[in-house]
């Protein structure tokens, strides 16, 4: 197929590639950019929207006996209970080198909490997203731009994250809880996880983060609401196959490499077969 025209380094004019397939897999953000950039696939104006990404917080706490955080795997454990909830808890021990940055404090409350690094427990907690809300922008001032809206009940399901460890922390023996809340104390005990649970969160209440951005050009069996068919292959562009977590139709809410892994090597056998 005519590869698009691509300029590379000094050279001037342009230069056509034919190839029998191409295959992209830049992941979730860069393939979005690069397909918003060359004019590509998007007769359904749905690359870069979609996006969900796995709202992540954390949570510490501080145990009865040394947990030598650097000598485990950080997400070793995992916790599946309550994913038809929307929840998935990890481990997530940090190491010394980062421990000042885990916790949402300065000063002494933080000096407080540092000084006990070696008793910390660490969780990753993860919500699925209530909504693929996000959406990847080819040009803002210049820049690419990812823009996410977190919805009231991802809030409402991190809150409940952040009880549940604490229930679970507490019943390990841990008196002092940590949630990643902006402009809360720590928890002490039971009575401060009372207290806790009966508060009231906003979006801005928590320190987000995220690992896992899915969806921007999603597959789908419709042209017109989709990116890619279910053979990998862009509905636009013959030959070309998009092969990443852009196409995994999110929000999944759980780790995704597997599924990931999974398509790439369903989209594999199909285009080998295709080639022959």
């Amino acid at each position: 197929m005519p590869l698009v025209d691509f300029i590379a380094g000094d050279l001037r004019k342009p230069l056509a590639v034919l190839l029998g397939a191409v295959i992209l897999a830049g992941g979730s953000l860069p393939t979005p950019l690069l397909l918003l950039k060359q004019g590509l696939a998007n007769s359904s104006h749905q690359v870069g929207r979609n996006l969900a990404l796995h709202p992540s917080t954390g949570f510490m706490a501080i145990a009865r006996e040394p947990m030598h955080a650097p000598a485990h795997i950080p997400q070793g454990y995992a916790v599946d209970q309550f994913l038809r909830d929307g929840i998935l808890m990890l481990a997530a021990q940090p190491d010394y080198n980062v421990s000042g940055v885990v916790f949402p404090y300065a000063g002494q409350r933080l000096m407080e909490a540092v000084d006990r690094i070696e008793h910390v427990a660490g969780f990753g907690l993860l919500v699925r997203d209530a909504k693929a809300s996000g959406r990847v922008w080819r040009d803002v001032g210049g820049l690419p731009v990812v823009t996410y809206n977190i919805d009231a009940e991802d809030v409402r399901r991190n809150h409940q994250a952040t009880i549940l460890a604490g229930e679970m922390a507490l019943a390990s023996g841990a008196k002092h809880l940590y949630p990643l809340a902006v402009g809360r104390p720590p928890i002490e005990g039971a009575d401060g996880l009372a207290r806790y649970r009966k508060e009231k969160f906003g979006p801005s209440d928590f320190v987000w983060t995220s690992y896992h951005p899915l969806g921007t050009c999603r597959m789908g069996k419709d042209p017109r609401t989709s990116v890619v068919g279910l053979d990998h292959e862009a509905h636009d562009v013959k030959d070309l196959y998009v092969v990443d977590g852009s196409t995994v139709r999110g929000p999944i809410g759980v780790n995704p490499q597997l599924t990931i892994m999974a398509m790439a090597t369903r989209a594999a056998e199909r285009i080998a077969a295709r080639l022959g």
